[in-house]
Formats: C-alpha cells, sequence, structure tokens
C-alpha cells in the first residue's frame, strides 16, 4: 500500500497507518480485500469495514438497480441516436451517388455536415457516459459486494475501445463521402461546361449549314 507519509510502497500490516477511503483521514488497518476492478490487495480500515456491514441489503439493491437503469436508458438512447444516424447516411450516399446537380449540390454537403456533427454528438455523449461510470465507480465500491460491481463493470472498459474504433471508422467514412461528392461534382461541373460548347458548336453549325442553303438557293 501507499505510505502516508510519502515513502512509496510498504507492506500491509495490521495496526499500521492509512488514508481511510470513508474518513479520508489516518486510520489503522485492520484487515485486507481484493479491488477486483483493479486485480490488487487493499488495506481494509475500520470504519470502512463497518460501513459495509452497517448497510441493508436493500440498500446494496436500490444502488444496483439505479445503476442499471441509468445505463439501460443511456444505451437505449445512444442506440436510437445511432439508427437515426444510419438512416440519414443512407439518405444522403442516395443524395450524392444519384443526384450530384447544380440544384441540390449545396443540399447534400449540408446534409454531409450535419451528419459530421451528430457523429462528434454521439462521440461526445460516449465519453460523458465513460467519465461518469468512471466517477461513479469509487462510490459503487463502497456499496455493492466485489464481485457484483466486478460483473457490473466487466465490459465497460471494452465498450468505450470499441465505441472510439467505430468513431474512427465513423469518421474516415465520411471522409471518404466527402471525396467522392466532390469528384461527382467536379465530373458534373465538366459535363455541363462541355454540353455547353456542344451546344455552341452545334448551333454554329446549324447557322454555317443554313447560310450555306440560303446563299446556295439564292444563285
Amino acid at each position: 500500500m501507499e505510505d502516508p507519509d510519502g515513502k512509496g510502497l510498504v507492506a500491509i500490516r495490521y495496526g499500521s497507518q492509512t488514508v481511510d477511503p470513508v474518513t479520508g483521514l489516518l486510520a489503522p488497518v485492520v484487515g485486507a480485500r481484493l479491488d477486483v476492478s483493479k486485480k490488487n490487495i487493499v488495506p481494509v480500515t475500520a470504519s470502512y469495514w463497518l460501513m459495509v456491514e452497517d448497510q441493508t441489503d436493500s440498500v446494496q439493491v436500490e444502488a444496483l438497480q439505479r445503476e442499471v437503469c441509468v445505463r439501460n436508458t443511456y444505451w437505449q438512447q445512444q442506440r436510437q441516436r445511432e439508427e437515426d444516424f444510419l438512416t440519414d447516411l443512407d439518405s444522403t450516399l442516395f443524395q450524392c451517388l444519384f443526384g450530384v446537380t447544380e440544384a441540390n449540390s449545396y443540399q447534400v454537403q449540408r446534409s454531409g455536415r450535419q451528419l459530421r456533427e451528430t457523429a462528434v454528438e454521439l462521440q461526445d455523449s460516449a465519453q460523458t457516459e465513460a467519465q461518469r461510470r468512471a466517477a461513479q465507480h469509487s462510490h459503487l465500491a463502497l456499496i455493492l459486494p466485489p464481485h457484483v460491481l466486478h460483473i457490473l463493470t466487466l465490459g465497460d472498459e471494452e465498450e468505450w475501445d470499441q465505441q472510439c474504433v467505430w468513431h474512427s471508422e465513423l469518421m474516415s467514412g465520411l471522409d471518404k463521402v466527402d471525396v467522392c461528392m466532390d469528384q461527382l461534382q467536379q465530373d458534373n461541373d465538366k459535363w455541363m461546361t462541355q454540353a455547353e460548347e456542344w451546344s455552341t458548336n452545334l448551333n454554329s453549325m446549324v447557322r454555317t449549314v443554313a447560310q450555306w442553303l440560303i446563299t446556295g438557293t439564292a444563285s
């Protein structure tokens, strides 16, 4: 454990002084326990032990139910946001691939910006939830049995890692959509320019033929 006098790590011994996690003051060590989340042994103080012993099952159940409810609400809201995002993405891709014209190019660009803003909001929401769980962990550790807390938080790190990977791939995909849209717009502008040139040349040829016909008839 950490020496309260700042001398580094020292052995956990009965009666030795340590910082009480409940009061924040120095207190004697009365035991040790396994911190499942950190996978190490930590000292137990008298006040911590009494606090755990005095807690009723109803307090633990209430704390667990409240945390599970908060997590479920977050998952449902985040899932709905992701589904709405994918629907908007599908619509934007359709416009980009099959409807890039001068009339709606601004609409596609605006949709692309909105998708980026939504993607950032999704990531911010996930980060806020990860920070909330980290802050709540120390509180729940004082209420829930270690094995219950371990099961509850077992997939938190993996969930956050997957969220970061998903967000990174999503932003990369949006970058590719922007490149594709720009290329299609350039091709469309090039085609429009060529069409105008063809129309001008055709009109010139028509006038030349008409003049030739008029001149030949008059002769």
